[in-house]
């Protein structure tokens, strides 16, 4: 992913060229100010690396900086690369109430948290459908309600929405949304009126 929360640490894979296996054990990641960690040659053009947590974030300036970080790497500790590709950090976002609270697949709904990002990986997810979401602020943000989990049972069922910046981390708290079931209209009495 090119997001990452700060409050947890996630698997980066990073492809490039150059990985040398037999560095594996001295290879280092650093995005931006944030203290280096291991990370681990997979290949000669796959590496692994762990994004950073707020805790054992050291930044420049007394300051933990949110937003983007550039990454770096090293194979020997001392030489790193500079060639610009970026990791946008931030906090972990969450959801504290949706609206409308109850509908069909195909109803947009409206989430209300904090620390949304803009990015094309904005997602929420309904149980366990994901779909893309829309940004509208850093504290709003709409999403689709999927055709996935319609309701075929007799009586309405819940699913609870999270959302992620990245698409796959997912906020820890969740709001419960009612499916309710679809509606159908199969004959009208009378059916002609004067």
């Amino acid at each position: 992913p090119t997001t990452a929360t700060l409050s947890t640490s996630i698997v980066i894979h990073v492809t490039g060229s150059g990985f040398l296996i037999e560095n594996s054990h001295t290879a280092l990641c650093k995005f931006g100010s944030y203290t280096a960690t291991p990370a681990t040659v997979v290949s000669n053009i796959l590496l692994q690396c762990t994004s950073p947590q707020r805790t054992t974030a050291v930044a420049h300036s007394g300051r933990n900086s949110d937003g983007w970080a550039s990454l770096s790497i090293s194979l020997n500790g001392v030489d790193w690369s500079h060639d610009g590709v970026e990791l946008f950090l931030s906090p972990s976002g969450y959801v504290s109430s949706i609206a409308p609270t109850n509908g069909r697949p195909g109803t947009t709904i409206r989430l209300f948290g904090d620390h949304f990002v803009e990015v094309d990986t904005l997602s929420c997810s309904f149980g366990n459908a994901t779909v893309k979401g829309k940004w509208e602020s850093s504290k709003f943000m709409s999403c689709i309600v999927p055709n996935s989990i319609s309701s075929s049972n007799a009586a309405d069922s819940i699913v609870l929405v999270k959302m992620s910046n990245n698409g796959v981390d997912f906020s820890t708290i969740s709001v419960p949304f009612t499916l309710t079931r679809t509606m159908s209209v199969t004959r009208v009495v009378p059916s002609l009126a004067y």
